[in-house]
């Protein structure tokens, strides 16, 4: 009978620690090396690939759309901004609408992450974007194409694709314990379940951490990142607010208040997994607090690009967010360093990202 009971003790903490050890994992990415168990840290000396000259405090400019030069300058006007036009030859433009969400290869891609972003993205039930919810503009360079694959072996941003917290003890004990508090559990019964001192809190644990390791072990397959076909590349997306409001959720929280821009990025990473930024390098913000320019550039190690073993390489990101009235733009520029491709496109996404503009 105490076997039963300690089982269905398990299976009722395990389930629902799932998704109560998501809270704990996003706080150790904050918690950089001090974070304890299992996560692997990188270094690596790349602050010459990761510099950019914008200043967040001239994104918008007060012009209308006829005073921007159409022979030196993308112009959209629908969506009100405007930069420099690339080199027509090396860069392919595509526009969406609706657009698309903002999944490129990020932390979310380690299956963990991506399994605890879902459950919390389906909190805040966000509609399928209508026409004109989400545009998305996409400069991509024609020269820099690469098919990317995952291994086993594989970390982004310091965290193996194969990460697995459960299959450490202190985790699941500390996983329980919060479980058990959602459940309201008595103090002392949850001192008594993860006693180790005796047979029964023995006996409790090493089930937990079985069911639990196991349960891991099928979320990690469940969510492993597929092969993806990867340009460097710069993306304008532009969201209305209007698709946040019809959420309950941003609703309740927000209710009558004008969200601040990291209100606004908080809710943004619900429905765009790339957001879910780790081992942010720099974060400035303009003075008027509508913009904001992230650093989130990650590393990246044992890929298959184009076929051939990567030990090493960096994913340079960068992030600019503002908000113009209803509109929010999501600029992002992405480029690959380090897997020996021919052409550097580096120079040229960097400028074209410092020339968007916001037309006011």
């Amino acid at each position: 009978m105490a076997k039963t009971t300690a089982r269905t003790r398990v299976l009722t903490l395990s389930t629902s620690t799932l998704g109560g050890a998501i809270l704990m994992a996003l706080v150790s990415m904050a918690l950089g090396d001090k974070a304890p168990w299992f996560i692997e840290r990188l270094s690596a000396s790349v602050s010459d690939i990761q510099s950019i000259s914008l200043n967040v405090n001239e994104i918008f400019v007060k012009k209308s759309v006829t005073e921007i030069d159409p022979q030196k300058y993308y112009v959209d006007a629908r969506s009100q901004f405007f930069l420099s036009k690339p080199e027509k030859d090396a860069w392919g433009v595509e526009t969406a609408n609706p657009g698309h969400v903002l999944d490129a290869i990020s932390v979310a891609y380690v299956p963990f992450f991506r399994f605890s972003l879902s459950m919390y993205s389906s909190m805040f039930n966000l509609e399928k974007p209508r026409r004109d919810d989400v545009t998305t503009t996409t400069f991509a360079s024609t020269k820099s194409a690469y098919s990317i694959a995952f291994t086993d072996s594989t970390s982004i941003a310091g965290y193996p694709l194969t990460l697995n917290p459960f299959e450490d003890l202190d985790f699941v004990k500390a996983s329980l314990r919060a479980a058990a508090v959602g459940l309201q559990q008595s103090q002392v019964e949850i001192a008594e379940m993860l006693d180790e001192s005796t047979p029964k809190g023995r006996e409790f644990l090493e089930l937990a951490r079985k069911n639990m390791e196991q349960q891991g072990r099928t979320m990690i397959i469940k969510n492993w990142p597929t092969e993806q076909r990867f340009s460097d590349n710069f993306s304008v997306t532009t969201f209305r607010v209007g698709l946040l409001s019809r959420s309950t959720m941003f609703r309740l929280l927000v209710k009558d208040n004008k969200p601040g821009i990291f209100t606004i990025l908080n809710f943004l990473i619900f429905c765009n997994p790339e957001l879910m930024l780790a081992n942010i390098k720099h974060l400035e913000i303009n003075k008027n607090n509508d913009a904001v320019l992230i650093n989130g550039s990650i590393p990246i190690t044992n890929i298959i690009a184009n076929g051939s073993a990567i030990h090493s390489c960096q994913l340079v990101r960068f992030v600019l967010i503002t908000m113009k009235e209803e509109t929010i733009y999501v600029t992002s520029m992405r480029y690959l360093y380090g897997i020996g491709s021919s052409s550097d496109d580096s120079d040229e996404l960097k400028s074209l990202f410092a020339s968007f503009r916001v037309i006011q």
